[in-house]
């Protein structure tokens, strides 16, 4: 009579053990998400597609960065500009460099999205037309809070993410003389209307040091 209440017990122990397995069991490893991709604009500063607004880029497929500060753009666009810069940015950003967003669509989004106001006037090539702010600022545009301005677009997009506040510029001098505001008119339209400092929708962050 022992020996099966003994059998019982040993089976009872052993789904008991079985069930206590289950329990413990290691949950799946979760399904690693795709990060959106950093089209560079210059030095940190890019553009991720992306549905939702973006903490992590990836720079290349084993490569990821935090993202400091953003701006949505469009509707799944986003100007941003990450802890690390790429290390083989484009100095002038091409056609298709950003996601399937052409580049004159990206300079009309830069445009129309609200930005910090320097009070400078400036020609195609960055160089200081006029100091609407009497600072006495002159020479070519070639950094914008720590970042390099090789051309307007990168201006912009370091204007955009400035918005509320005032972009540290610095300015390179130029042996020629600088340009008058006569002189003005004879420069591309472009010059007025895209590499305007207080383009866009403005949100005055005061002056800054030349």
């Amino acid at each position: 009579m022992i020996r099966p209440i003994m059998c019982l017990a040993m089976l009872g122990l052993a789904a008991c053990e079985g069930g206590l397995a289950a329990l413990w069991m290691a949950p799946p490893k979760a399904v690693a998400r795709a990060l959106p991709t950093l089209h560079p604009v210059s030095g940190r500063l890019g553009v991720v597609v992306s549905s939702a607004r973006p903490q992590q880029v990836a720079l290349a497929p084993n490569e990821r960065v935090n993202v400091l500060q953003s701006a949505k753009l469009g509707e799944e666009a986003w100007l941003v500009r990450v802890s690390v810069a790429p290390a083989s940015a484009p100095k002038e950003p091409q056609e298709t460099a950003f996601g399937g967003i052409a580049r004159e669509r990206l300079i009309t989004m830069l445009s129309e999205a609200p930005s910090a106001v320097v009070g400078l006037r400036l020609d195609s090539s960055l160089l200081v037309l006029e100091d609407q702010r009497g600072l006495s600022r002159q020479g070519r545009v070639i950094r914008c809070d720590g970042e390099p301005v090789t051309s307007s677009l990168a201006l912009r997009a370091c204007l955009v993410l400035a918005r509320g506040g005032a972009p540290k510029l610095e300015f390179e001098p130029v042996v020629s003389e600088t340009p008058s505001v006569t002189d003005a008119p004879t420069t591309p339209a472009l010059a007025d209307r895209l590499v305007r400092a207080d383009a866009g929708y403005p949100v005055d962050g005061g002056g800054e040091a030349p």
